[in-house]
């Protein structure tokens, strides 16, 4: 919550400034972009949907301009996200109690180079390509009481289900885009296509037992699972980055 207080304080504060200065004398003396460098706050709009549609990143990220044409950049998407679930639910003969939660943690390392074409003052469009690797981990944990109503003694049943996924992508990213430049401020936004190889590691963990006047008399599921896959998959991508050039 804290980091997207930043994001959005930080954007603002930049679009307001790059209005002011975008309003001075076409006759003020040049400021070379060459050899700049720059280090900046993003946000993904569509980023990782095919591999978790929870996830919206942020990244921190730097730059090199070059020359006024070429720049690279290095960027680290970021995002870990936490929501808790409880419902009752009511029946003729049944009483049963559903507490869930679910846990994302995001992390990565992209690197990438930009080919930069004038378009108007201030304004480039932009041409390039990315290597990004992101990391993915997803642990679900379900805990459910059903109590009967049959019996006197309130009988009822304890499931517990754990399931974790970690999931790793090497993608390659072509990608077009325009940036708008003011003196010590750049806004760059980014369509992004991903060409991504993951891999997938899913471990399930689930037990269930039996409880009658609040002891267990009975263990009749315990299950413990692994799978693992891989695929190609292929995903768009949609990013607005705001850096300060040194």
């Amino acid at each position: 919550m804290y980091i997207q207080k930043f994001i959005y304080t930080t954007i603002g504060i930049t679009l307001i400034t790059l209005t002011l200065f975008g309003q001075e004398s076409q006759n003020e003396k040049q400021w070379s972009e060459n050899g700049r460098f720059g280090i900046g706050v993003g946000y993904n709009f569509l980023n990782t949907q095919k591999l978790n549609p929870h996830l919206y990143p942020y990244e921190i990220s730097a730059k090199m301009n070059i020359t006024k044409r070429h720049s690279i950049y290095i960027n680290v998407p970021l995002k870990s996200t936490d929501h808790d679930t409880h419902r009752d639910e009511w029946g003729d003969m049944q009483f049963n109690i559903y507490n869930l939660n679910k846990h994302h943690d995001l992390w990565g390392l992209g690197m990438g180079y930009n080919y930069n074409i004038p378009l108007l003052p201030h304004v480039n469009g932009l041409v390039g390509v990315g290597f990004e690797y992101l990391n993915i981990k997803t642990k679900d944990t379900d805990h459910l009481t059903f109590y009967y109503y049959v019996d006197k003694n309130h009988p009822f049943d304890k499931i517990n289900k754990i399931d974790k996924i970690d999931r790793k992508a090497y993608s390659c990213i072509p990608q077009i885009g325009i940036n708008y430049k003011i003196r010590f401020i750049e806004a760059e936004l980014k369509y992004k296509f991903n060409i991504s190889r993951t891999k997938m590691d899913s471990r399930i963990s689930a037990n269930s037992k039996y409880y009658y006047v609040n002891k267990p008399i009975d263990e009749y599921i315990n299950i413990e699972e692994h799978r693992s896959s891989k695929e190609t998959i292929y995903y768009q991508g949609l990013s607005l980055n705001i850096y300060f050039l040194f």
